[in-house]
């Protein structure tokens, strides 16, 4: 199973070269893809130190999620279908969607993967799209929401710290399509952000099992 967005083309190959690592009995292959903007592609490179003879096994590619290295789309991937058989597509909010999903498949499922080096895949942004436009205030629901995703993955501190990076980026982006009257609009949202970053990369309280159970309680997350 794959997904391609309604603007975006494939390259001629870009379905066989990924079906053939699903031979190496792996649950999810990844393609590096081009970001194909004002008429120039550019190739985006999968995270360095691996080829497509690794099998990438499941608490790597949990971290590579976690610090933001893999890139959470779906769209540059392909699954196994069972991993959706008890899947229910995050939707809620039209903004970070893809990433919201795949932190559930790896949350229910143990899988490793394989990494298509060569770019089949091209990713292009309307004029209309999220990244386009002023931040709404779903869109920071969204961003906290997928967070709490992320969060279920982590297993220690390093991670947490890795996670609180990744979410300061994503904080930064969403603050560069502000102006001033929505960023004021904003302006709590913005703060309850800031504050969880703060206390994924030095608060003690988030560990273990306990880690999305003591957000809820901090800050009075829904999760």
């Amino acid at each position: 199973m794959t997904f391609v967005d309604g603007d975006d083309f494939l390259e001629s190959d870009h379905l066989y070269r990924m079906q053939e690592l699903f031979t190496r009995n792996v649950q999810m292959v990844v393609t590096a893809y081009f970001e194909d903007f004002r008429r120039k592609a550019v190739a985006v490179k999968l995270p360095s130190g691996y080829t497509s003879d690794d099998i990438i096994p499941d608490k790597t590619l949990r971290s590579l999620l976690i610090s933001g290295e893999l890139k959470g789309f779906l769209w540059n991937k392909m699954f196994r279908s069972e991993l959706f058989a008890e899947c229910k597509l995050h939707n809620t909010f039209n903004f970070m969607e893809d990433v919201r999903e795949i932190a559930n498949i790896l949350a229910r499922n143990e899988i490793c993967a394989s990494f298509q080096m060569v770019p089949t895949y091209h990713y292009r942004q309307r004029s209309g799209s999220s990244v386009n436009k002023i931040s709404s205030t779903t869109e920071y629901v969204a961003l906290q929401e997928t967070m709490l995703e992320l969060i279920k993955l982590c297993e220690n501190r390093d991670q947490l710290r890795l996670l609180s990076r990744q979410y300061q980026r994503l904080l930064m982006f969403e603050l560069s399509k502000e102006n001033k009257d929505s960023y004021f609009k904003h302006l709590s949202s913005i703060q309850q952000q800031i504050n969880i970053i703060y206390c994924l990369a030095s608060d003690s309280r988030l560990h273990g099992r306990n880690i999305l159970e003591d957000a809820s309680k901090i800050y009075k997350l829904k999760r």
